[in-house]
């Protein structure tokens, strides 16, 4: 068990590994230029390109791909995630801050997914073969088919636009977050089957 856990956990190391270089590309190929929206958050709304060329300088934009990649992963293996280029803020900073609420929806999705799923799974095992157990196998089928993103969209659409029933964003109370949690829990929820 421990040498299955010990591969598991070096299989991972690619895997992360891919999942940053895919991020950094990512980065890379989004619209517009970091150095020109920092200058544009200094209060420049048209830089130069004088202005522009040194921006990219300080920022080490003008290094190649790789080593800007590589310079970027050695940091972040350092604890250092460096700056945010339009506000200058730490990185690391603003992801803690937002840490809490992530945490929060994580816990309430996997609360309704265990509750939701446990009771389906239930019923399903109880009345076998019933038409019951065959809505619910008919229904898990088609929102395994959705993607979970489609589906946030439609019941923000039914529920919040169209009903009014739900907020759309927030986090003060519990109803703030049945709309963020619904649709993150239908797959884990769906999965149990």
């Amino acid at each position: 068990m421990i040498r299955y856990c010990y591969r598991r956990i070096l299989l991972a190391v690619p895997v992360m590994i891919g999942i940053s270089l895919l991020a950094f590309i990512l980065g890379l190929l989004s619209p517009g230029d970091p150095a020109e929206f920092a200058l544009n958050q200094d209060g420049l709304d048209a830089p130069t390109d004088a202005q522009i060329a040194a921006m990219r300088e300080e920022l080490g934009l003008n290094r190649p791909i790789y080593v800007q990649y590589f310079g970027w992963f050695v940091q972040v293996l350092h604890g250092n995630f460096g700056s945010s280029y339009i506000t200058g803020k730490d990185i690391l900073h603003e992801l803690l801050l937002r840490l809490p609420v992530t945490v929060e929806l994580a816990l309430l999705a996997l609360a309704i997914a265990a509750v939701v799923g446990i009771a389906l799974g239930t019923l399903c095992a109880v009345y076998k073969n019933s038409w019951l157990d065959d809505a619910v196998q008919f229904l898990t089928n088609i929102l395994l088919a959705v993607p979970g993103f489609w589906l946030a969209l439609l019941m923000i659409l039914l529920f919040s636009e169209t009903l009014r029933l739900l907020p759309t964003s927030g986090s003060e109370s519990l109803r703030y977050f049945i709309m963020i949690c619904t649709p993150n829990t239908g797959h884990p929820v769906l999965g149990v089957f």
